[in-house]
């Protein structure tokens, strides 16, 4: 599709993943098959919107499993009603700041989409609580019922960001003494005195300071 021609007509993006990689498999379940993702979002959209498509680079700059990107797939989504492929050099960005809501498995451009205060739709595991602006897919009608009433507003940064620390603060609740956990206030004066460091693999470590 013309990028030129995105500007003009309301549309949601659906970003695909690099494939084989944990995101996808096992973490997407269902939507293990990108496709899947497609035609639901696609069937979800009110009328009068464009569901653009956009490939993840990396698929032509790493190893890619012809499973997972055979011309059929491509071709696939080429016939489909409603949906255009977007250009590969096609900035992120503008198409997150054009969009009505952006979609994926569970990538980056969920998080950026929502620092932007766009729509996001989540196809893979849920990491985190939802949060305003954000929709973790179970079903059909609960993601209509979603674009329905949220389409067409628009959150604030600072709303955004209130709700994104209430969620960590909320997730490391195992490392906040309990007498901390009493009020927001408290959890913001702990945090602020204390980080988690570390990663899965090496194990996470309260640090003070």
């Amino acid at each position: 599709m013309n990028y030129s021609l995105v500007k003009d007509c309301k549309y949601a993006v659906f970003f695909l993943h690099y494939q084989p990689e944990r995101t996808t498999l096992p973490e997407a379940f269902g939507f293990v098959q990108q496709m899947r993702a497609i035609l639901t979002l696609r069937a979800a959209l009110p009328d009068g919107y464009v569901l653009l498509v956009k490939e993840h680079p990396s698929i032509f700059t790493n190893k890619c499993d012809p499973r997972f990107r055979s011309p059929h797939f491509y071709q696939a989504i080429h016939d489909l009603s409603g949906v255009e492929w977007v250009a590969i050099d096609a900035d992120n960005f503008e198409l997150i700041d054009s969009a009505a809501l952006t979609a994926s498995i569970c990538g980056t451009v969920n998080t950026e989409s929502l620092i932007r205060c766009v729509l996001t739709v989540y196809f893979g595991i849920q990491k985190f609580e939802e949060l305003i602006g954000q929709h973790f897919y179970t079903e059909l009608e609960p993601l209509e019922v979603f674009i329905e009433q949220a389409i067409g507003r628009t959150w604030s940064l600072s709303e955004i960001s209130s709700a994104v620390e209430t969620s960590i603060m909320n997730d490391c609740d195992w490392v906040v003494p309990k007498d901390s956990r009493n009020t927001r206030e408290k959890r913001q004066e702990f945090f602020s005195r204390h980080r988690i460091e570390g990663s899965d693999a090496s194990g996470l470590r309260l640090v003070q300071g």
